[in-house]
């Protein structure tokens, strides 16, 4: 019974230790975008998930690992960039491998949603395209649950909205029991570059983004 016991506590400490320090590479969730355009786009990704708004989690949140007891430990980007930076990244890469010309345009968690627009324009770009973090994080113990809920929003060069698409829901990407650390670095990047192709690829916002 005690080498059972033993066997159980060192179980639980080795979940713990594999749960300390863990990083994404999300930067590399570059999405296959399905249209070649030559179009001119300023391209903003705002984080306006509630715990990085109010200050709770650093803007390199990306989710938790938890230890062999449930214990929560943060998880951030590779990069050590934003969350925000990291996607505006990744699109930009994306559109850019099928001949869009992106403007990058960093935009704050707090900035208000007009000014975020007014520094889209800036760009004086026939299209700007917002994409709006409101929620995204992982949650693994053995198994990853995606939670997620972004926005995006195409308007022309005099600010006007054109287009929207949201993308929002909660998947499961399965788990290992052995190493969850390790299957989450895989299945969570790959969850981000689905996701992203999903919204630049939706009709509304490819239309949109071609529209003469």
């Amino acid at each position: 019974m005690k080498r059972l016991l033993l066997i159980c506590i060192l179980s639980l400490l080795t979940f713990t230790g594999c749960a300390v320090g863990n990083k994404y590479d999300l930067a590399s969730a570059v999405p296959e975008v399905s249209q070649a355009s030559n179009q001119e786009v300023a391209l903003g990704v705002q984080d306006k998930r509630e715990f990085i708004v109010n200050g709770d989690k650093t803007q390199d949140f990306v989710g938790l690992q938890r230890g062999g007891f449930g214990n929560p430990f943060d998880v951030t980007t590779q990069t050590g960039n934003p969350l925000a930076e990291d996607i505006l990244n990744a699109l930009a890469a994306g559109m850019e491998k099928q001949g869009y010309h992106v403007s990058k345009v960093t935009i704050s968690p707090l900035t208000e949603t007009d000014t975020a627009i007014s520094k889209l324009s800036a760009e004086h770009k026939k299209r700007s395209i917002l994409v709006s973090i409101r929620n995204w994080k992982s949650d693994t113990m053995t198994n990853v649950a995606m939670h997620y809920d972004i926005k995006a929003t195409v308007y022309n060069e005099s600010g006007s909205r054109m287009a929207e698409t949201s993308l929002h829901g909660s998947d499961d990407l399965g788990g290992s029991f052995m190493n969850p650390p390790k299957h989450a670095m895989k299945v969570v990047p790959e969850a981000l570059q689905e996701q992203l192709g999903r919204i630049i690829n939706s009709p509304a916002i490819t239309d949109a983004l071609n529209k003469n």
